[in-house]
């Protein structure tokens, strides 16, 4: 009798744990499933005061048609055209014939040269007293800027301070009250498959809010030698630029600054500026204006990422620049800069622009199998691209 009791209390046992098991992994995933947010409208409704529309009058360089442009369809009367990205609503007007073979035919091809387009960006508030971050590629050609608050206030906008190495920008506008700001988080605190939120000013339609997950950080795109994006998975449309990535608890993690667009629209893949080395460029820029970055001329082999053995091999020097009357050859490689280790041709190009201009450097150079130290002067980078 014994026997058989605890022979039922095993097979009893046996069938609870079969129910239970299944039961638990339903649990389980329902947990998960609980854990996905319902909306995000919370987040957005707290952050969202923070984050401005651009408006851009551009002054663009272009060469005069002297045909008028076609007319626009009957769909899209010519008062209801809008400028969409960065393109121009109004085409440049013909010259009259009446100027042809005149002296006042040179006048005017110089003045139609120069044209006022309107283009339309994002930017996100910082200090209460009305300083707004936003790209710098977005307000470069600007001639007069005007910044849409969430309530629909439009100001005028100056600009603060640049730095076209990191692509970001500062403006001031004079509010009438103190302005919502945003709060801000380590971007490396996000892990793959984490929620991030977008808001910007897409095609100029308004605020708008797209919604993903982040995917990778260290990301190069080929935009420049810098390049060190995080890739999210989110709608960015041209208009989102300047405009802040938020985490999912509504923190600023990133600077929305380009799109993966090869047909011209957006496919889900964006690309951010980390908060960390923002944030670094942002406070240098509140305080002095602007970053003066430094610069060798030189150009290197290889894929910018890619790690090379024994150094980084330079390719080509700038005749006159600060490398060459260093005494940097080509086929010469960098094995450091002031004593870190350099493994990539983006480590170098950043420890070089990390340095003030006419500040002395030492490199640990290997030319032909030998180790040796170069001193060398920085120089001013005039523009992005290079060592």
């Amino acid at each position: 009798m014994t026997r058989k009791k605890t022979d039922f209390r095993r097979a009893k046992a046996t069938v609870i744990a079969a129910v239970a098991l299944p039961l638990l992994l339903f649990c389980g995933g329902t947990t998960k499933a609980d854990d996905m947010p319902a909306s995000f409208a919370d987040v957005v409704e707290k952050v969202r005061p923070s984050v401005v529309n651009i408006a851009i009058t551009a002054l663009i360089d272009d060469p005069v048609t002297e045909q008028a442009a076609a007319p626009p369809p009957p769909s899209e009367p010519k008062s209801e055209q809008k400028s969409v990205s960065g393109t121009p609503n109004t085409a440049t007007p013909a010259m009259p014939n009446t100027m042809n073979g005149t002296p006042m035919e040179k006048l005017f091809r110089e003045r139609m040269r120069a044209r006022h387009v309107k283009l339309v960006g994002s930017g996100f508030i910082i200090d209460r007293s009305g300083l707004i971050v936003t790209n710098n590629h977005v307000i470069a050609k600007a001639a007069a800027l005007d910044v849409t608050l969430a309530d629909g206030t439009i100001l005028p906008a100056r600009v603060v301070g640049v730095d076209d190495f990191s692509d970001i920008a500062i403006l001031r506008v004079d509010p009438p009250h103190p302005l919502p700001v945003v709060a801000w988080a380590p971007s490396a605190g996000l892990r793959p498959g984490d929620w991030v939120i977008a808001i910007g000013n897409p095609f100029g339609l308004g605020t708008s809010i797209s919604a993903g997950v982040f995917s990778a950080r260290g990301r190069d795109i080929g935009a420049d030698p810098y390049d060190d994006f995080l890739q999210v998975n989110v709608a960015i449309n041209p208009g989102n630029s300047g405009g802040p990535l938020f985490d999912a608890k509504g923190r600023v993690v990133g600077i929305n600054t380009a799109t993966e667009a090869p047909n011209g629209g957006s496919v889900g893949i964006g690309f951010a500026i980390p908060s960390e080395f923002a944030l670094s460029v942002i406070n240098t820029l509140r305080a002095e204006h602007h970053i003066e970055r430094g610069w060798l001329g030189i150009r290197f082999t290889g894929n910018p990422l890619a790690a090379q053995d024994d150094g980084v091999e330079i390719d080509a020097l700038q005749p006159g620049g600060p490398g060459a009357n260093g005494g940097l050859r080509v086929r010469d490689r960098i094995l450091a800069v002031n004593g870190m280790e350099m493994d990539t041709p983006r480590d170098v190009v950043r420890a070089i622009a990390a340095l003030p201009p006419g500040s002395a450097a030492t490199l640990t150079v290997r030319r032909k199998g030998n180790d040796i130290e170069l001193p060398v002067i920085i120089g001013r980078r005039p523009q992005l691209g290079g060592g």
